[in-house]
Formats: C-alpha cells, sequence, structure tokens
C-alpha cells in the first residue's frame, strides 16, 4: 500500500494487522511514521509482536476480534493509488 508492504490487511474493516519480529526493533522510528501514514488514510495498525503470536495464539487472535469490534470503513481511493482524473483511459 503505497510505499509500504502490509503483513495483514481487512478492506471492509480498515485494519492492518503487523507482526513484527527482532529487525524491527532497530526501526521503532520508521514503524512510526509507517503507522502514522496508514492511520492519516483512516486505517487501524495493530502491532503485535511474533513472540505475542507464537506464546498465545488465541490471546492475538481475541485482540484482533477486539479491534474488529471497532471497525470503521477506510477512506475509499486514497491508499489504491488512484488520483483524480486518472482512469482507465488515462
Amino acid at each position: 500500500m503505497g510505499p509500504f508492504v502490509l503483513d495483514f490487511f481487512c478492506f471492509e474493516a480498515g485494519l492492518v494487522v503487523e507482526l513484527d519480529g527482532p529487525c524491527h526493533l532497530s526501526r521503532k522510528d520508521r514503524d512510526r511514521r509507517r503507522d502514522q501514514w496508514l492511520e492519516s488514510l483512516g486505517l487501524t495498525v495493530l502491532r503485535l509482536t511474533n513472540e505475542e503470536l507464537l506464546a498465545a495464539p488465541e490471546q492475538a487472535v481475541e485482540r484482533i476480534r477486539r479491534q474488529l469490534a471497532f471497525a470503521r470503513p477506510p477512506l475509499p481511493l486514497l491508499f489504491l493509488g488512484e488520483r483524480r482524473g486518472e482512469g482507465a483511459g488515462g
């Protein structure tokens, strides 16, 4: 999406789920800017560590379910790469 690759994305809920491994420890500022950009599009970002998922998968799924209870649709075309005036014919 945009300049980013998302781990999981539910369009209907406007929810991005990111699974963070050890490499994210050194990329906190980059991840924060990324989350802010996604949130500016009306998306919700839920971050889980790999350890959380592996140690307690039921709890990780429950966190996702709780987030889905507050789901809201995203802003429609902002993150699809379309700009005004650009269509199938250019």
